[in-house]
């Protein structure tokens, strides 16, 4: 099956074509759908991007978008063809990605294509699970109060931020931290506090997914001594 890749500038035009294609498996493809969403709304968070859509006989049938600095994200379908032909079209293009976020046989094969491509080698530097909530078990109350954050809790916010960063390990550049600390801000519930003898002590958010219930999760933070307890509303 001959393969096509075109790419898109317009977030609402290449979701309204790569939208049944995600919506496929919504779980998998939550963290696509949750930048998709970010990028309809405030694109200003992201100083470039490119989204780039497979289709094969009329239909797509994989998807790759990058947000610069971070890493090229692909669906997590892994059409053989498709991987081929993206690869060689964010080659093309001359984006340079700094590594590739896909389930492991996509990603082993993304790489695979672009060392053929490149030159390059590859290594795994961080591999991720998804994990399935089946049931809630019963918790005690906690003290405190969960509440929306305000302005005067950005310092905090931020300091926490790129301390999740750092230990969890996504590349941060220079001012990526406040653009995600101010975007997050500027949503309805984007970024919440847990609120303890009147100080902040953990912060938590999500993500909407566009066309979905689904929320992708955002960092969630603890100050150091707050660490290892339950917090919840």
């Amino acid at each position: 099956m001959p393969v096509t890749v075109h790419e898109y500038t317009a977030p609402e035009e290449f979701l309204g074509r790569a939208g049944a294609l995600l919506e496929r498996d919504p779980v998998r493809n939550g963290l696509m759908l949750s930048i998709l969403q970010t990028l309809r709304t405030q694109p200003e968070r992201y100083y470039a991007f490119h989204l780039w859509l497979a289709e094969g006989d009329g239909e797509p049938v994989g998807a790759a978008t990058i947000t610069l600095p971070f890493n090229l994200l692909l669906t997590e379908q892994g059409d053989p063809a498709a991987i081929r032909a993206i690869a060689e079209a964010v080659s093309a293009r001359g984006v340079r990605p700094s590594g590739v976020n896909a389930a492991e046989p996509v990603a082993t094969a993304f790489a695979d294509e672009w060392r053929r491509l490149t030159g390059t080698t590859a290594r795994t530097r961080m591999r991720l699970r998804l994990h399935r909530l089946e049931r809630v078990a019963p918790l005690p109350e906690p003290v405190g109060a969960m509440r929306e954050c305000r302005p005067g809790d950005r310092p905090l916010l931020l300091r926490w931020w790129v301390g999740f960063a750092a230990e969890a390990g996504p590349a941060e550049q220079p001012g990526e931290a406040q653009r995600s600390v101010d975007g997050r801000m500027a949503e309805p519930l984007g970024v919440v506090v847990w609120e303890l003898d009147g100080r902040a002590v953990s912060m938590a958010g999500a993500a909407p997914s566009p066309g979905s219930a689904l929320s992708t999760p955002h960092p969630s933070c603890a100050a150091a001594a707050m660490r290892r307890r339950w917090w919840r509303s």
